[in-house]
């Protein structure tokens, strides 16, 4: 963790060292517990920090719900009708988190950003394989601090425009900028994402959903690609695809590839030496 700027990780086994009663549910210790467990710790912390709660319990195959008292959901689907129930379940988990949160010191002066890695890759309705691969990817993505005026933001963006985003939102502007994603607020940014699933790369932008492709047909520029308006209704009518000249910033996604490549096997910035696993509270 040291060698990308994390000092200190609390793992399943050390929180279960803070609470050997935890309940464990899915993949960790449950979203329920996480919460406060995390809560209890960054309390305690000396501002500035940058912290990650991974909330853990709705995670395929999403069958530990049985015994929550939680809504009853019927879809026909077993698999989808768990995820719908862990969802909500995770909703309650985030309804804690908020309720403690807005009375504790941290909402003075903390940024909130709550976001998932990716949604659900199958659905009970007839949807095309377009929209399958949409639903796939979209995920909510939450920004709240006390100083910001509310509004809704429906441009086409992505993971890596988080970080751009919210050092725009604290004035910082970083030393090397390094980063694929653009924020959200620039008024010249690109209206794009890639996105990767069972090998294939996804291509979407405010006007087009390129899909299924692979590395070479990115270099190449060999793909077929659909209205995003017909995606997005996620209806049978979205199975007819238009052949393109060209994929929209082509180059873009080259480069996301080239980077995430350097990302995975060389070192894009030098890293300090990491001395083991020391544990050490944030000051």
């Amino acid at each position: 963790m040291p060698e990308i700027g994390m000092r200190e990780l609390y793992d399943e086994a050390a929180l279960l060292a803070i609470k050997p009663e935890a309940e464990q549910l899915g993949w960790g210790i449950s979203d329920h517990e996480l919460v406060h467990l995390a809560l209890d710790e960054l309390e305690q912390w000396q501002s500035p920090f940058l912290a990650e709660i991974l909330m853990l319990s709705n995670h395929y195959p999403f069958d530990k719900f049985a015994n929550k008292s939680l809504v009853t959901i019927e879809t026909g689907h077993r698999i989808y009708n768990h995820f719908l129930r862990g969802t909500y379940y995770t909703d309650q988990a985030l309804g804690l988190f908020w309720d403690r949160f807005r009375q504790s010191p941290l909402a003075d002066n903390t940024v909130l950003v709550v976001v998932s890695d990716h949604g659900l890759w199958l659905n009970p309705t007839k949807a095309s394989d377009a929209a399958m691969y949409e639903q796939q990817f979209r995920v909510p993505f939450l920004i709240w601090h006390q100083g910001i005026e509310p509004g809704v933001y429906t441009s086409v963006a992505s993971q890596v425009d988080i970080t751009p985003t919210v050092l725009e939102l604290l004035s910082i502007t970083p030393e090397y900028d390094t980063f694929l994603g653009e924020s959200l607020f620039a008024d010249t940014r690109r209206e794009l994402a890639l996105m990767t699933g069972f090998g294939d790369f996804l291509v979407r932008t405010a006007d087009h959903f390129c899909f299924p492709l692979k590395q070479a047909q990115l270099e190449s520029a060999s793909h077929v690609c659909e209205p995003a308006s017909q995606v997005s209704q996620e209806t049978d009518s979205a199975t007819s695809l238009t052949q393109s000249d060209t994929i929209p910033d082509l180059e873009m996604y080259q480069r996301f590839i080239k980077t995430n490549d350097k990302m995975l096997f060389q070192d894009i910035i030098p890293r300090q030496p990491s001395s083991g696993r020391k544990q050490s509270k944030p000051q």
